[in-house]
């Protein structure tokens, strides 16, 4: 699954933001892109959108695109 995450620009930001989602029950694998603002995780199990966006802004960024799919 791939998101867009508004405002990371630094590899500090990379971290926060895929630390902060690894910690996440369901969510494995991430990867995050400043230069791009994507970040990319897969399923392990049942997650809610709501889980990550509060990741997300808690850290201080925007959650932009969402795919089409519920996670």
């Amino acid at each position: 699954m791939e998101i867009r995450v508004d405002g990371m620009t630094c590899s500090h930001c990379e971290k926060t933001v895929a630390d902060g989602l690894s910690r996440v029950p369901g969510i494995g694998g991430v990867t995050a892109d400043a230069a791009t603002g994507r970040v990319g995780f897969h399923l392990d199990g049942p997650v809610q959108r709501q889980s990550i966006e509060n990741v997300i802004t808690e850290a201080g960024f925007v959650l932009g695109v969402w795919p089409d799919r519920n996670p």
